[in-house]
């Protein structure tokens, strides 16, 4: 994207290809759409030069977008808070002003738009969409100190700000964001009602809250505009509860609300993806947004408790076991400490007595009890590190190493005090008992190789790499046997007798000879003795869409076309899988277009039957490499014949007519 000499604004030379470089095609649709229903309000140019506006979403949010250097940058305070579908119809409103020469008018100074970007990001000062902040600015003036302060926090510079006006000032400022933010209003006079309300009956409203949070199946799922419900009110509750010193409270709450939180998402997945689709990721950011915002101030209860360190600790454990959705902050520090020996010996024996107390609780089919899982623990592991009490986890290991998932435990905690012949001991005493159950095999399989690695011994990681393949064949398998193999050197003899597997109808065992040093596999890899070859699966040889798979893996664009062809010729009962298509056609592209083309072709009517959004997206990834091919041939004539045909065959799909829109490369304001 060029800007033209002496052209004031190099928003005229902006094209649908630009925008799509920026956010992608999903959001430039959607921010499209957003800027045709008129969502965009008080648009203003900031003397800086970033764009600001009001869209009306969920809710209704603040956004900026600066364009420089060919690129852009956008502020939002929706959940997305940059390159979002708001930044887009921002963008393409302004453009339309552009288009129609309608004047758009300069930021004001206190604009409270400012404001609430300076609320939003209080970090670095380069974080913020403007170059200047006029509380900033006069700083010194409203302190009466006479120093200018460039290291002051925005929370600093507003509270000095609004400590120098007056009571009647303080009034009019309010009522005036209150009337550019109705939301904020709203807030404050629900925060005013909580905190004028009784902290007992607040309190038996937050548990009735999330008690009718937690509806039965068949259920509506909430009875407000939102498809989902509204977690802000919650947190609300939980924030006025806290500064009465509720912390305990608040974390008797926190627990449920998680659960049902958890709930929910499930239910989003099971009660029809459409309609929640139709919310796009907006509503489902909100939702996931809302509830991390609880659960952050579940983890400011957790400093304030009045519960013992290691109780708190196992409170934590408790909520991240929990956590199936990623709803606790990622960024938490509670782990951090600073806890005592002491704390972490509490906490390891709190874990072993949960343990103890509850193993499982249900049987499985096999009336095998469901033992912890492998990140408990991981975790009492760690906790008995740190209270350095470290033969404690092993005798804790060898006492449970019978159990069904603890022998993995005690073998990677050995590995990882580096006590090496211990844990190959313990491998080898599981192969002898053949626990197949609860995915041992695999376990084991991983510990080997880790065992192995430490001995740099990757012959016999080559060994188990082509056990793994040849009884249950794969793209992903191979790839793993050509890592091995090539580390071990021995890739060449390898790979020959792999592909005449594929090719021809052999059984993994044909692949087994004898040696003086023991059976070997492949002619020239040791067995590692704790996989079946058994086939997990028959495959018909010649296996044409794994050597199709491996030719494209290797980039061989002739050996891609030998097997396509064969396959072709051999009349296939079902077709070959789209996106191994969309591997063929990328391989051949640049030494066969014309069929490369014609493929591409044949995969985009396949999405676009499809008549989904999603599908829409997958079949542009198709027509834009279309395009790049024939405008690289000089056959631009072809490609538009080629447009024009999709825009005929389904103009009644308006949504993948707004992303062809996308591939116009002229600019999207015609002067």
């Amino acid at each position: 994207m060029a800007e033209k000499n002496g052209d004031p604004d190099p928003l005229w030379n902006f094209t649908w290809s630009d925008l799509d470089a920026w956010v992608g095609a999903k959001t430039l649709v959607r921010g499209r759409q957003y800027q045709r229903e008129h969502r965009v309000e008080n648009l203003a140019h900031a003397s800086s030069g970033e764009l600001v506006a009001w869209v009306a979403g969920t809710e209704r949010y603040a956004t900026a977008v600066a364009a420089s250097g060919g690129t852009f940058k956008s502020w939002c305070t929706c959940p997305v808070g940059t390159s979002c579908k708001h930044g887009v119809a921002v963008v393409l409103e302004y453009l339309e002003s552009l288009k129609n020469n309608v004047p758009v008018r300069t930021l004001a100074d206190n604009d409270p738009r400012i404001l609430i970007f300076a609320r939003s990001m209080p970090g670095s000062k380069t974080d913020l969409p403007f170059t200047k902040i006029p509380e900033q600015k006069t700083l010194f003036e409203i302190s009466g100190t006479g120093e200018k302060r460039d290291d002051l926090s925005i929370e600093e510079v507003l509270h000095a700000h609004f400590d120098g006006l007056t009571k009647a000032d303080l009034v009019d400022l309010l009522d005036k964001i209150c009337r550019e933010s109705p939301e904020i209003g709203q807030g404050i006079l629900a925060r005013n009602a909580l905190a004028s309300a009784d902290p007992e009956t607040i309190l038996e409203s937050l548990h009735a809250d999330i008690a009718a949070l937690d509806r039965e199946e068949g259920k509506e799922p909430w009875n407000r505009k939102s498809a989902v419900p509204d977690y802000s009110t919650l947190n609300d509750q939980m924030e006025v509860l806290l500064s009465f010193g509720f912390a305990d409270a608040v974390l008797r709450c926190g627990r449920d609300l998680l659960r049902v939180a958890n709930a929910e998402i499930v239910e989003m997945g099971e009660n029809g993806n459409d309609r929640y689709d139709e919310y796009d990721d907006e509503e489902s950011d909100d939702f996931s947004g809302e509830v991390s915002e609880c659960i952050k101030t579940v983890f400011l209860a957790i400093e304030r408790s009045t519960l013992p360190v290691h109780e708190r600790m196992m409170y934590v454990s408790d909520l991240e076991f929990d956590d199936d959705y990623g709803l606790c902050p990622q960024d938490h520090l509670f782990w951090n400490g600073p806890f005592t020996e002491n704390d972490w010996s509490r906490y390891a024996d709190l874990l072993i007595s949960r343990i103890m107390a509850d193993p499982g609780g249900e049987e499985s089919a096999d009336n095998f009890p469901i033992y912890p899982s492998e990140d408990v623990n991981s975790k009492l592991l760690f906790a008995f590190n740190a209270a350095n009490r470290s033969d404690d986890a092993i005798r804790y290991c060898i006492d449970t190493a019978g159990k069904p998932g603890y022998s993995t435990s005690l073998v990677r905690y050995l590995i990882r005090m580096k006590r090496y012949k211990d844990a190959q001991l313990w491998i080898e005493r599981e192969i002898r008992q053949q626990h197949e159950q609860y995915g041992k095999a695999g376990e084991l399989r991983i510990l080997l190789c880790e065992l192995w690695e430490q001995e740099e011994d990757w012959l016999h990681i080559a060994g188990m790499r082509a056990e793994e393949f040849l009884s249950s064949p794969s793209i992903q398998r191979y790839r793993e046997l050509k890592t091995a193999s090539e580390r071990a050197g021995v890739w060449w003899e390898v790979s020959e007798e792999i592909l005449d597997f594929l090719a021809l109808d052999k059984k993994p065992v044909s692949c087994v000879s004898k040696s003086v040093d023991g059976e070997r596999i492949l002619k020239i890899l040791p067995r590692s003795g704790v996989i079946s070859l058994k086939p997990e699966r028959k495959i018909p040889a010649p296996a044409f869409e794994l050597l199709i798979a491996i030719a494209i893996e290797e980039k061989d664009h002739n050996e891609v076309l030998v097997w396509y062809d064969l396959y072709l010729t051999g009349k296939p009962a079902r077709f070959l899988p789209t996106v191994l298509v969309e591997g063929i056609a990328d391989t051949i592209t640049e030494k066969f277009p014309d069929r490369a083309v014609t493929m591409r072709k044949s995969i985009a009517e396949v999405y676009l039957k499809e008549a989904r959004p999603k599908s829409y997206e997958s079949a542009m990834v198709q027509i834009r490499k279309i395009k790049e091919t024939l405008k690289r041939q000089d056959r631009l004539p072809e490609w538009e014949r080629y447009l024009s045909e999709l825009k005929k065959n389904h103009f009644r799909k308006k949504r993948f007519l707004d992303m062809l829109v996308i591939l116009d490369e002229r600019p999207i304001v015609k002067r």
